[in-house]
């Protein structure tokens, strides 16, 4: 799956299901990024890990004009497979961890990873799902006063067959040797634009 006839249409299933409005492209800050020691929201600085994934909040109109990602957001699976874990250990909403077909070169299976999300109603693990399809929503924060937007996380994982789910925080998953954390973006077909954060 790590190569360009393997990319999927993810973000394209994005605009899609959500009717985005004169969509251009994707509009990340660099702190968005995989990899990213960056913050992108509030008054900038470092944040304490390195990014885990991809953050997913706005996107360019025709007229190069940004647009916030806002109210209900539909998240549709990357590609097909069974839903292996949907964790709380998320301080934006639930992460739903999916399993796919996919192994390396060590055998550790392939998960994406949707974070800061609300699962869709009877989503359930061990349940299977098919590429496109919706699996969640993004998470509403906009009462809970803080100074990061909404927006989605996805990360991409491999994993051990007999990985612990109670090992399924972010925190571990940044540091143990068990998981392989790697850029979303070796797997999405996606134009997009990348600037630095400036605070207000």
């Amino acid at each position: 799956m790590e190569n360009d006839d393997t990319k999927n249409r993810f973000c394209e299933d994005l605009v899609k299901h959500n009717r985005l409005r004169d969509f251009s492209k994707w509009f990340f800050y660099s702190g968005m990024l995989y990899g990213s020691s960056d913050k992108w929201w509030g008054k900038g600085g470092e944040r304490p890990d390195a990014h885990e994934g991809l953050d997913i909040c706005y996107y360019l109109d025709s007229k190069d004009k940004l647009i916030q990602l806002q109210g209900l957001l539909w998240i549709p699976a990357m590609y097909s497979g069974t839903v292996f874990e949907i964790s709380d250990d998320d301080y934006l909403g639930k992460s739903i961890f999916i399993r796919h077909g996919a192994r390396d070169s060590n055998n550790l299976i392939l998960h994406s990873v949707y974070a800061h999300s609300v699962p869709a109603r009877g989503l359930c693990v061990n349940q299977t799902v098919k590429q496109g399809e919706i699996i969640a929503a993004m998470a509403d924060i906009s009462e809970r006063n803080l100074s990061i937007p909404a927006h989605i996380h996805v990360s991409m994982v491999f994993l051990p067959e007999d990985y612990p789910k109670d090992k399924l925080k972010w925190q571990i998953l940044a540091l143990t040797y068990q998981a392989r954390l790697v850029d979303p973006f070796a797997y999405l077909d996606c134009d997009y634009t990348v600037k630095p954060y400036v605070p207000l």
